[in-house]
């Protein structure tokens, strides 16, 4: 891609011979050649998409703390996990466009994405603790 937006830029070769040669979607190109006041790496490599809610750290956090309820065999909800971003983005005065005091469905379904590899959804059940007779 890199080389594709290099040779439109300066002009060695058109977008449809660009587009052949370096085998790159053609709405792609046109719309990173024509950032031509910035760094090529920096146009390239820009990230894609919105921006999370939440930064890294709470996010690590709340992760944390949910893989530690589960170790304790205390099940959280979906809806309880929803409430708690809420109140982390509250607390720590983050802007966000939750309402009614809850994040979205496409909160959570992008942070279960986020953290696939250590987070699971399961329905919580409960759980019994035969008495020790001492």
């Amino acid at each position: 891609m890199k080389l594709a937006v290099q040779a439109v830029q300066t002009k060695a070769m058109g977008y449809k011979k660009a587009v052949k040669m370096f085998s790159v979607p053609r709405t792609t190109l046109r719309r990173l050649a024509k950032c031509t006041g910035e760094s090529l790496d920096s146009v390239v490599h820009r990230p894609l998409g919105r921006k999370c809610v939440l930064p890294p750290e709470i996010e690590k956090e709340l992760v944390e703390y949910l893989l530690f309820m589960e170790s304790k065999y205390y099940g959280l909800t979906l809806m309880d996990v929803r409430r708690m971003a809420y109140q982390l983005a509250t607390r720590n005065e983050i802007p966000n466009p939750f309402i009614k005091e809850v994040a979205g469905r496409a909160w959570l379904d992008h942070f279960l994405n986020r953290h696939k590899n250590e987070l699971s959804i399961r329905k919580p059940t409960g759980t019994y603790m035969p008495e020790c007779k001492v």
